[in-house]
């Protein structure tokens, strides 16, 4: 018997069709969906190991990076490939199949204490640039020479430096021309001085004036090796004053005391305006008239703490040293201000007069008050530029003495600081 082989209908087929379509419609967005997603999570994995990848960069190069935190770091994606922190094959984005030729950003977060690391698809410069409107970000962006197989600075004219940090490289410059080489104990030409554990600025011819952001003009003591903040003084008495009414107690709250005067002027006029000053524990220890040496003179300094005995009891007393926002000259400041080797050996010596920019700003006319006493009066410098001792009630010169932590920047980079209309102008 044969059998008649039917097709599809019309009304079949478009069934067929339209069941089809409505499966399509529910299947393609989520397989869509499905390999958008596979290709952001590729795309983040991708991030995550460039991001590591510069972790491990800056770990290893932590002299490339701003030890104040005041400017970004970028660094070109392939700066990483060809220094081989990364792949040397150009990378590819998951999401268009594009080479990818971005920039990743190096920033401190002071909160997390922590170093954060973003990517961004762009050059380094524009995105360093676009962090701010106004074009004012501080930044500082390397390249890597293949040839040289080194890291190197391709653009930084927004940089902000440390003050410390500026002054410190100046001097320690490997131009054998340049004459500001940092020196060592034992010379006796001006210039940055490196002792102990500080830099510090000796001679009669140093560049060491800075301006701070309210106008008023101070000078660089010495520079901490650690964190390159630095110690200032002002180029101008604050008062001329007794040093108290009569005690020997620096920290007396009397209106009197320099230290009171120091506090009230200072703090008025100049500190609170400019939050980079901080606490300092200045040393108003006993300097007696025994010790010679500038190393018995430190050893003295440096106890922080005297006892005495009354019978059975032991009274321990921490009245060496005082901290504050503001206080004044020590006999080692001054002693340090020379570069004379004789005032090194023997600080009661005339020499200490000599070739020491502090006896220069203070000038032949005026005596001036020091911190330390010894144990009966006060010291201070006598017109002649001699370590003198007198009572507390005397009047005479008082100038203030600074701490600036590391984050006092200096805006105007390219001057020498030999003078007032020449000095670092910090923000």
């Amino acid at each position: 018997m044969k059998m008649n082989k039917k097709g599809f209908t019309l009304v079949e087929l478009l069934a067929v069709i339209i069941i089809i379509s409505i499966v399509s419609m529910l299947i393609f967005p989520a397989v869509g969906s499905v390999i958008f997603q596979s290709k952001n999570d590729l795309y983040d994995a991708q991030i995550l190991d460039i991001k590591k990848a510069a972790e491990k960069w800056a770990i290893e190069h932590t002299d490339k990076l701003d030890a104040t935190h005041a400017n970004d770091v970028y660094l070109p994606l392939e700066a990483l490939r060809y220094s081989g922190y990364l792949e040397p094959d150009p990378i590819k984005n998951p999401k268009d199949r594009t080479e990818m030729e971005g920039c990743i950003r190096i920033k401190y977060n002071s909160k997390e204490k922590k170093n954060i690391y973003d990517y961004e698809e762009k050059t380094c410069k524009t995105y360093a640039s676009n962090q701010d409107s106004s074009n004012n970000y501080a930044y500082i962006i390397y390249e890597y020479d293949r040839s040289s197989q080194t890291f190197n600075v391709s653009s930084d004219s927004n940089r902000l430096y440390s003050i410390g940090e500026l002054i410190y490289n100046y001097y320690n410059a490997s131009n054998s021309t340049n004459k500001s080489i940092i020196k060592a104990s034992g010379e006796t030409e001006s210039g940055l001085y490196d002792v102990d554990d500080e830099y510090v600025f000796r001679g009669s011819d140093v560049n060491n004036y800075v301006k701070l952001p309210d106008g008023t003009y101070f000078r660089i003591l010495s520079i901490d090796k650690n964190d390159y903040s630095v110690k200032l003084v002002g180029v101008s008495t604050v008062a001329s004053n007794k040093w108290s009414d009569g005690t020997l107690d620096f920290k007396e709250t009397k209106t009197s005391g320099i230290s009171a005067t120091l506090l009230s002027k200072v703090t008025d006029d100049v500190a609170y305006s400019f939050n980079k000053i901080v606490d300092y524990d200045y040393q108003i220890g006993v300097v007696q008239n025994s010790n010679f040496s500038i190393d018995a003179l430190k050893s003295q300094l440096s106890s922080k703490t005297t006892s005495s005995k009354n019978g059975n009891e032991i009274t321990i007393s921490t009245s060496n040293t005082s901290s504050q926002k503001v206080g004044s000259l020590s006999v080692l400041d001054y002693v340090n201000a020379s570069a004379t080797l004789d005032c090194q050996d023997d600080y009661l010596s005339n020499s200490c007069s000599s070739n020491n920019y502090l006896k220069d700003m203070f000038g032949n006319s005026y005596t001036t008050w020091l911190i330390n006493n010894d144990e009966s009066q006060i010291w201070y410098v006598n017109a002649s530029g001699i370590l003198s001792l007198a009572q507390p009630s005397n009047n005479k010169q008082i100038y203030p003495v600074v701490k600036l932590d590391a984050s006092a920047y200096a805006i105007n980079p390219d001057v020498s600081g030999s003078s007032t209309s020449n000095a670092f102008e910090l923000k």
